[in-house]
C-alpha cells in the first residue's frame, strides 16, 4: 500500500478589543490557507495470497492484486493535490444588565476548494447514457464538480444570571450555531479516486496469478497467460468518488442550560442540559442505487425482511461514493454533579450523565467506500434510518476523591483516587454477504427468525441443518436484543457492549527547592484495580461495534430466504481489550518556578 499525506497550513489571526460604554467588543478575522497531498493507492507493491507455505516457498499464488499509476492518461495524478481557502469573520459583544451578563456574537465562515478534480469525461459518458436508458435523470454528474465555495452564517447567544447577586445561584445557558472542520481527507476522496489515477486488476486461481516476484517496484502488470507469459486482463470497475456540489460544511445547532447552587457544607451542585441538532452534517450515498426492484430478476422481491436494490450501472465503472449533507443528526444529554472544593486538606466531585445520539451514519473512516460500506441498514443504503450512534454512551458515573498531607513541612503529597464507570458502546449484527443486491457485503443487519422456518441453513458433515437452527436459537434466546426482535430486521446498534469501569490512582509529591520553587514528582497508575487483582478492570467490546454472525452461502433464495453457511454453537460475541484491560504506570516530573 502506498500511504502518505503532506499538508501545509499558513494561518492568520487578528482580533480587536475594545469598551464602548457598557459593551466589550471584539471583532476579528482567522483564515487559514490549506494545501493538501494525499497518496492513498492499495496494492501498489503487489498483494500476493498463498495456499499454503510450500506454494509460498515456490513463488506460485493462488491470487495476485496489483495497481499501477496511469501517468500517460491526461488528467490523472498520483496523489490528490488540492488547496483550500477558509475566511472567517466575527464580532463578539459582552454586557451586563445588573445581575445577567450576555455575550452575543455572529461568525461567518466562507470555504471555497480553487481547484477541480480530473475529469473523466468516459465517466460522465457512459453513466449519462445508462441512466437515460433507465428512464432516470441523475443530473449529469461529473468527477470534476467540487462546491465553488461553501458560506455559513453561525449566531449565537449566552448568558449568565447570578440570582442573588452573591453567587449562591447561577443560572446560564445559550443557544448557537456552530460550524466544525471538515476533516479535508474526506475531499480528498474525490480528488484520488477519479477513475484516471491509476489501473487496478485482481488475478485470481493459480492458473491466473503470475509468479510471485521479491522486488516492489517489478512487480507483474498483468495475469499469467497459458504460454506462461503476462497479460493485462480485463480491469475491474474502477470506483469513483464524488462530492455533491451542494455540499456545506458541518454546521450543528446547540442549546445549553444549567443551574449551579451553594448548598451546605460548603457543597456546589449544578445541573446541566445539552441539545444538540445536526443542520448540515456529513453523510453517503453511492449514485449507482436508484432505489427496489419491483420485480427482482431471478429472486423475490423481498429477500430476509427487506426489498431487493435496483442499481444503475456503467460498463468499466462501479460504486459511485458521493459525500453529501444530512441534517437528520441529534443528541442530548443531562448532567448532574456534586462538587466539594478543596478545603481542609481535601476535595471530593461526583457527577452523573445520561445521554443519547442518534445519527444515519457515523463516519468513522477515513475513506469514502469505507463509510458507506460499514455503515449497517436495514434496507437502502442510500437512505439510512436514525439510530442509535456508535458514539452514544447512555450513562457515564465520574467521581474523584483527593487528600493532602502534609508529612514534611511545605513539602504536600496529594493521592488522588479518580473512577470513570459508562455503559457499553452500542453494537449490531449484519449478514457476510450482499443480501439485497446493494453491492456491500458488511453493511446488511440480519433478519433475526421466529422460528426455523424462516432461515435456511446448508447443512455439512458435522453440522446439520437443524442443529445449525439449534444453536442459533440458542443463541437469540441468551442475547436480549436478539430476542426482542424476532420477526423483524434489527435496528442498527439495539446491543450493548458490557458496562466497563476504571479506577485510578494518583500520587503527587511537591519537594520544594529555592524559595516558592519546587518539583512535583507524580506516579500514575492507570486501571488500579488489574494492578490489585488481574480479573479485575477487564474491557470488553466488539470489533468495529458491528458482529457479522451470518454468513450467505450462494446467490440464490428460496421464498424470501437466502442459504446461510453453518452456524456452530457461539457463547457471545466480545473481546477482550489488550489494552485497557491492563493496568500502566507512568511517572513523571515537573520543576515549577
Amino acid at each position: 500500500m502506498a500511504n502518505g499525506l503532506d499538508q501545509d497550513i499558513f494561518e492568520l489571526t487578528n482580533d480587536v478589543s475594545f469598551a464602548l460604554g457598557a459593551h466589550n467588543l471584539t471583532i476579528g478575522t482567522h483564515d487559514e490557507a490549506f494545501k493538501f497531498s494525499n497518496l492513498f493507492v492499495q496494492n501498489i507493491y503487489g498483494y500476493y495470497r498463498f495456499t499454503n507455505i510450500d506454494s509460498l516457498k515456490a513463488g506460485r499464488p493462488e491470487m495476485y492484486q496489483y495497481s499501477f499509476f496511469n501517468d500517460d492518461v491526461e488528467g490523472a495524478s498520483r496523489r490528490a493535490e488540492f488547496p483550500v481557502r477558509a475566511y472567517s469573520l466575527y464580532a463578539q459583544d459582552k454586557v451586563a444588565f445588573g445581575n445577567v451578563n450576555l455575550t452575543g456574537g455572529v461568525r461567518v465562515d466562507w470555504t471555497s476548494f480553487p481547484k477541480n478534480p480530473g475529469d473523466n469525461d468516459l465517466f460522465a459518458t457512459r453513466f449519462d447514457a445508462a441512466f437515460t436508458a433507465a428512464g432516470l435523470d441523475w443530473g449529469g454528474r461529473r468527477t470534476s464538480q467540487v462546491p465553488d465555495h461553501t458560506m455559513t452564517i453561525n449566531p449565537r447567544l449566552g448568558f449568565n444570571w447570578d440570582v442573588s447577586g452573591d453567587q449562591t445561584t447561577q443560572i446560564r445557558g445559550g443557544v448557537g450555531i456552530f460550524q466544525g472542520r471538515t476533516p479535508y481527507v474526506w475531499v480528498s476522496n474525490a480528488f484520488g479516486n477519479t477513475g484516471l489515477d491509476y489501473t487496478r486488476f485482481t488475478c485470481t486461481g493459480a492458473a491466473l496469478s503470475p509468479n510471485s516476484v521479491a522486488d516492489p517496484n517489478a512487480q507483474p502488470e498483468g495475469c499469467r497467460t497459458p504460454t506462461g507469459g503476462i497479460s493485462l486482463p480485463g480491469l475491474a470497475p474502477s470506483e469513483i468518488n464524488t462530492i455533491d456540489p451542494d455540499f456545506k460544511m458541518p454546521q450543528v445547532l446547540r442549546y445549553s442550560a444549567a443551574i449551579d447552587r451553594q448548598l451546605p457544607m460548603g457543597l456546589i451542585g449544578t445541573v446541566e442540559g445539552l441539545y444538540t441538532k445536526s443542520l448540515n452534517d456529513v453523510a453517503y450515498r453511492d449514485l449507482t442505487v436508484v432505489g427496489f426492484r419491483s420485480n427482482a430478476a431471478g429472486a423475490d422481491s423481498i429477500i430476509e425482511g427487506r426489498h431487493v436494490i435496483k442499481r444503475v450501472t456503467a460498463t468499466g465503472f462501479g460504486n459511485v461514493y458521493d459525500v453529501t449533507n444530512t441534517s437528520e443528526n441529534y443528541s442530548y444529554s443531562l448532567t448532574a454533579q456534586l462538587q466539594r472544593p478543596f478545603r481542609d486538606g481535601w476535595s471530593a466531585s461526583a457527577a452523573y450523565t445520561f445521554g443519547k445520539a442518534f445519527d444515519v451514519n457515523a463516519v468513522r473512516s477515513s475513506t469514502a467506500r469505507s463509510q458507506f460500506r460499514f455503515n449497517q441498514v436495514p434496507e437502502n443504503p442510500n437512505t439510512p434510518p436514525l439510530a442509535p450512534s456508535d458514539y452514544d454512551v447512555r450513562h457515564r458515573i465520574v467521581a474523584d476523591f483527593t487528600r493532602q498531607f502534609m508529612f514534611v513541612h511545605r513539602a504536600p503529597t496529594d493521592i488522588s483516587l479518580i473512577y470513570v464507570g459508562e455503559s457499553g458502546r452500542p453494537y449490531s449484527y449484519t449478514y457476510i454477504g450482499d443480501v439485497n443486491g446493494d453491492s456491500q457485503d458488511s453493511n446488511d443487519l440480519i433478519y433475526v427468525p421466529k422460528d426455523a422456518s424462516e432461515v435456511r441453513f446448508a447443512s455439512t458433515s458435522t453440522v446439520s441443518a437443524a442443529q445449525s437452527w439449534a444453536n442459533l436459537n440458542d443463541f437469540i434466546n441468551r442475547v436480549d436484543c436478539l430476542r426482542e426482535a424476532r420477526g423483524t430486521i434489527i435496528q442498527r446498534n439495539a446491543c450493548r457492549q458490557p458496562w466497563n469501569n476504571r479506577v485510578d490512582v494518583r500520587f503527587a509529591q511537591l519537594l520544594p527547592t529555592f524559595g516558592h520553587q519546587g518539583i512535583q514528582l507524580t506516579v500514575d497508575i492507570v486501571n488500579f484495580a488489574n494492578l490489585l487483582n488481574p480479573e479485575w478492570g477487564r474491557t470488553q467490546f466488539v470489533n468495529n461495534q458491528s458482529e457479522t454472525l451470518l454468513s450467505r452461502s450462494g446467490t440464490t433464495d428460496t421464498n424470501g430466504h437466502v442459504l446461510l453457511n453453518s452456524f456452530a454453537p457461539k457463547a457471545n460475541v466480545f473481546q477482550q481489550s489488550d489494552l485497557s484491560s491492563r493496568y500502566t504506570i507512568q511517572i513523571g516530573a515537573k520543576y515549577t518556578l
